[in-house]
């Protein structure tokens, strides 16, 4: 772990950030007592989700989108 004073981090923290490894944090201190602790964020994984994705999973019974009979009189 990379460890700056908060005088240096203000100075050079666009430099510090682009050198900073995808495994390495920067911690920034406050004289001896830490205050930050910076981690090199990570991109979120791709979403593979499809249209279809879930096509031939759901059977349905023979007649499911037929009339139902308990609103008969309502649609006569």
């Amino acid at each position: 772990m990379q460890t700056v004073t908060l005088e240096l981090a203000q100075q050079r923290l666009p430099e510090l950030l682009r050198n900073l490894a995808s495994d390495e944090d920067l911690l920034i201190t406050d004289g001896d007592a830490p205050l930050a602790k910076v981690t090199k964020a990570t991109a979120p994984p791709a979403r593979t989700a499809l249209f279809g994705c879930c096509q031939g999973m759901f059977r349905y019974q023979e007649g499911w989108d037929g009339p139902e009979p308990d609103f008969k009189p309502y649609s006569e």
